[in-house]
C-alpha cells in the first residue's frame, strides 16, 4: 500500500512539474535559467585548460 502511495505522489508532481513548466514558457519565460554567471564559451574553455592534465588545478587570482 504504502509503494502504491508513493508512486502516486511521484505521479503527481511529475504532472504538476509538467504544468509549471508548461506555464512558464506559455509566458515566455524560461523555466530553466543559468544560475550561474557564464564568463567563457566552451571553446574558450577547452584552449585554456586543453593543456592541464587530469587533477592539475590552476592557481586564480581573480575572485567573483
Amino acid at each position: 500500500m504504502m509503494r502504491i502511495q508513493l508512486c502516486a505522489t511521484f505521479i503527481q508532481y511529475y504532472e504538476n512539474r509538467l504544468k509549471y513548466i508548461e506555464g512558464e514558457m506559455a509566458k515566455g519565460e524560461n523555466p530553466f535559467p543559468h544560475k550561474f554567471y557564464v564568463s567563457m564559451s566552451i571553446p574558450e574553455y577547452i584552449d585554456k585548460y586543453a593543456s592541464l592534465s587530469k587533477g592539475i588545478m590552476l592557481k586564480m587570482n581573480k575572485y567573483l
